[in-house]
């Protein structure tokens, strides 16, 4: 071959690189999902790269200990971070905010039970997250109205709905919250509202983290209640003409209960049969679709199979309710879930059967389902363990007590995302590393 032509050659060589290099750019910053969330940003680290979907679950951890135990926490490289703001804990008084400045005094009563100190850890946790996981996105949860806002003739329990003035209260507070940490884009509104209050274990405190919104008395569960609280508080985030608009803030409707009927071990798996949240979601959708930028879901599993239709089942059925209502645009949020230990766990207890629970089971599970996330990623765009923190929750945690890591937290923090997952008009079955 003749040196011209050897030059001619190279050089369509280039071009076809760069212009199928522009078109994977193009296509990875277009689409309807770019409308609604960024596309992950993908950072090459000696650790490894970091991952578009996992995240970690901090609610109950404290400020210290995200310090503390940064080095195992930063190494597991979380896309996410999710905690919750206690609403109760910060508006004291109607309309008066109690957030946490520079020139407030220092608490020094800890744990965060006091609404100093809950202010506090509150600001500590963006701080420390901003700073030292500035690749994590964080997402909050809006949980507990003050008094003033609570419909007693719903519920007495403080997990009760909002009444009349309770919603547009709402509103205010979360504008407050972005005003003063603005680095904050997802906000989730409320912690599995599709919860009866009926159903709420006070002794062991359910009425602090369910939401409580949902009447089995109604065929819709009361979704539309809901709907109808999407339909007040949206706007008056994201479209209010004025200065205090964050039209760039993702409203993330949901955290709700999509829990399966699961079998024991070795048996069929079942036809999920119709149960109240697939109604819930219906009237939340049906009334408050057009106001949310996502839809969030839980979903645990009391299980020794590592099997996974459970989860996939739920979500093709969240899949099937966005579809029915027009809003097939819309990214899912698989905001808390774990495997759970199948024997009954007692506080801070190791599940003894099976014995291999927390070697091979649950890690091996995490991988299932970190691979299952990562394939549907142009719906399904995070997925948070729960819990991080050694404390009662059947033994899902991914620390020990003191933050060191167990046998599950050592899969999220090996497995990473495929860049090739996210190239145009590539099957996304390349098996997970």
């Amino acid at each position: 071959m003749k040196m011209q032509e050897k030059t001619r050659l190279c050089r369509f060589s280039v071009l076809v690189i760069i212009a199928f290099g522009l078109f994977a750019l193009s296509s990875l910053t277009s689409g309807p999902l770019h409308a609604h969330i960024a596309e992950p940003v993908i950072l090459n680290t000696s650790a490894g790269q970091w991952s578009s979907v996992k995240g970690y679950e901090v609610e109950a951890l404290e400020w210290r200990d995200l310090v503390n135990w940064h080095e195992t926490m930063h190494n597991a490289r979380p896309a996410w971070i999710r905690f919750a703001v206690r609403w109760d804990m910060i508006e004291l008084t109607p309309g008066v905010y109690s957030w946490y400045n520079t020139s407030t005094p220092t608490p020094s009563v800890y744990p965060s039970t006091t609404p100093l100190s809950y202010a506090y850890d509150f600001y500590k946790k963006y701080e420390i997250i901003q700073t030292q996981y500035p690749e994590a996105k964080m997402f909050v949860t809006v949980k507990i109205a003050p008094p003033a806002y609570r419909d007693t003739t719903f519920s007495t329990l403080p997990c009760t709905r909002l009444n009349g003035s309770g919603i547009t209260a709402l509103a205010n507070f979360i504008n407050s919250m972005l005003s003063q940490y603005p680095n904050i884009r997802y906000v989730e509104i409320w912690n599995e509202p599709d919860a009866d209050p009926d159903d709420m274990d006070v002794e062991h405190g359910h009425q602090w983290f369910y939401g409580c919104w949902a009447d089995k008395d109604v065929s819709n569960f009361g979704g539309d209640y809901y709907g109808m609280v999407l339909a007040t508080v949206y706007p008056r985030v994201k479209l209010t003409p004025t200065s205090t608009a964050h039209a760039e803030v993702q409203i993330i409707a949901g955290a709700l209960m999509y829990k399966i009927n699961i079998p024991k071990p070795g048996t069929p798996t079942p036809t999920p049969p119709p149960y109240p949240q697939t109604n819930y979601l219906e009237g939340l959708l049906s009334v408050g679709g057009k106001y949310l930028d996502g839809i969030s879901f839980h979903h645990y599993q009391y299980s020794t199979d590592m099997n996974i239709d459970y989860l996939t089942q739920a979500y093709a059925m969240v899949l099937e309710a966005l579809a029915k209502y027009g809003r097939s645009d819309v990214p899912v949020f698989i905001s808390e879930g774990a495997l759970k230990c199948p024997t009954p766990v007692l506080a801070r207890t190791p599940c003894i059967v099976p014995t291999d629970f927390r070697t091979n089971i649950q890690p091996a599970y995490f991988a299932k389902w970190n691979t299952f996330v990562e394939k549907n990623y142009s719906r399904c765009v995070m997925f948070i363990w729960y819990t991080g923190e050694d404390w009662v929750h059947c033994d899902t945690s991914l620390l020990h007590t003191g933050g060191t890591p167990k046998p599950v937290h050592t899969a999220f923090a090996t497995v990473k995302q495929n860049w090739w997952h996210y190239l145009p008009g590539v099957i996304r079955e390349t098996p997970m590393p």
